[in-house]
């Protein structure tokens, strides 16, 4: 996919060892009670305790909707096999998929979260799929990306970086979603955490301030975006 390419590019760009040894002070992403709410609900996850998350997210105010209960458990279900994995950790796959000619292209594959002990492998996009359903009730799930990724990085603050429209333009030169953007995004910062002794050493970081990488490295990218 292009988009790993422009990411990687520009991370490395804006996240260099001398940024990283200067991260100081550097909080998590968001809202702390929204954090501790998720945190707090983590081992019972209840239609009730998913409107108390819900309402978090939406400045206190009450969901306009009733989530999809069959996507909240689904959610739930991935909460538990996912919530404590680090993108610096986890390993990938390869998922592939054969497409006729009317939907561009013969073969078609994208990088996956891959199996482990305690997870089956699985597509980025069904985690996104299935925040859409929840908060959204006829939402365009490639779209969307500003809320569900928020959800999904309450949900996993380990694996799921947050996407902005400032950090699409970062990135991309566009503040436009879409799933590729942030599928490159995902899997740039999983190989920088794993494979580049800069993000290495951000991972070093983060841990010794009470941060996931994940939380670290946007921050670092949201500093740069607001020095313009």
């Amino acid at each position: 996919m292009p988009h790993y390419g422009y990411a990687r590019k520009k991370i490395e760009q804006y996240i260099t060892a001398q940024v990283v040894e200067s991260a100081a002070g550097i909080r998590g992403v968001g809202d702390d009670r929204a954090a501790n709410v998720f945190a707090a609900t983590r081992e019972e996850l209840s239609v009730s305790s998913w409107c108390e998350r819900l309402a978090c997210l939406s400045d206190g105010s009450e969901p306009l909707m009733s989530p999809d209960r069959r996507a909240l458990v689904f959610l739930a279900e991935l909460e538990e096999m996912f919530g404590e994995w680090d993108l610096s950790q986890i390993e990938t796959d390869v998922y592939r998929e054969w497409r006729s000619a009317e939907d561009e292209g013969r073969h078609y594959e994208e990088r996956i979260f891959a199996a482990s002990n305690s997870t089956f492998p699985i597509l980025l996009r069904t985690f996104l799929e299935l925040a859409d359903r929840v908060l959204h009730e006829n939402g365009h799930w490639e779209y969307t990306l500003a809320e569900t990724t928020q959800l999904l990085h309450y949900m996993c603050p380990g694996l799921f970086p947050v996407w902005t429209p400032s950090i699409g333009r970062l990135l991309y030169g566009t503040e436009q979603p879409g799933y590729h953007k942030y599928h490159g995004y995902v899997f740039v910062l999983r190989d920088f955490f794993h494979d580049s002794l800069v993000g290495q050493r951000l991972v070093q970081r983060a841990h010794e301030q009470g941060l996931t990488p994940v939380q670290l490295a946007y921050s670092l990218l949201a500093q740069q975006v607001s020095r313009g």
